[in-house]
């Protein structure tokens, strides 16, 4: 069972000296040494663990069992176990992948899930942009709407802007903001989704644009980590700071 114990090891390694009044919460427990406290803590935490293994709601563990085996194993009974540590090692390793698997499919189809309720709500979002007044919308399918006109220069693929935004969902959800941070940032007109690349090739220096940009012009039926679910569109806020040549 040494594998089983690794993760209990870890912690216990971090464990410090009990102290006397942790100890007298211990009453039926007589610690003298360190290592008393050690082995406590170790058979303490290493139970707990177990604990939380029987109540998970899809396992169903066999306390019993688990006992029986333990006591073998603690007095080194290898002509009554069940099989070999070796394959007991390779039953826990197949069943840790299993749960792997498992939380990893669950996963997918949360996200699957919470992407189909995202297209319905953008596509709605969408639908009622494109009737607010001043929206514009181009043959991508970008909408944009000017809320300051600026006549500086208009950035091309060669040029790297400065910019504040804010970034949300279609609920009003803020996922990025360099106000927040109070920080403009610079970044290559062409290193972005293709939404902000299509508008910063039409946006002068001086302009503050809001966009709605769709999720393909955007980061698709995939998403962007935790804030951003699949099939999201996007509100941003742009204000166009300035622009310069990269460097070759």
């Amino acid at each position: 069972m040494k594998k089983v114990m690794i993760p209990v090891l870890a912690v216990v390694a971090g464990i410090t000296f009990l102290s006397s009044s942790c100890a007298n919460q211990q009453k039926s427990a007589k610690m003298v040494s360190y290592m008393d406290t050690v082995s406590y803590a170790h058979g303490l935490i290493g139970g707990s663990e177990y604990v939380r293994f029987l109540n998970d709601s899809n396992v169903n563990g066999n306390k019993d069992l688990f006992l029986q085996a333990f006591n073998l194993g603690f007095n080194e009974d290898s002509t009554k176990f069940a099989f070999t540590r070796e394959e007991a090692y390779e039953i826990l390793q197949k069943y840790s992948m299993k749960r792997r698997e498992e939380a990893q499919k669950k996963m997918e189809e949360e996200q699957k899930a919470a992407a189909a309720l995202m297209k319905i709500k953008s596509d709605e979002a969408i639908k009622k942009y494109k009737e607010e007044e001043g929206v514009k919308t181009t043959e991508s399918g970008l909408m944009y709407k000017v809320l300051k006109a600026g006549n500086g220069a208009i950035p091309t693929d060669d040029d790297i802007v400065e910019v504040n935004y804010e970034g949300k969902l279609v609920d009003g959800t803020i996922f990025d903001s360099s106000y927040e941070r109070k920080q403009p940032i610079k970044f290559p007109v062409n290193g972005v989704i293709k939404g902000w690349t299509e508008a910063l090739k039409m946006m002068p220096v001086g302009s503050t644009w809001e966009l709605m940009i769709p999720a393909e012009l955007a980061y698709g039926e995939h998403g962007a980590g935790r804030a951003i679910p699949g099939n999201a569109a996007l509100i941003f806020k742009v204000e166009l700071l300035g622009k310069e040549k990269q460097a070759k």
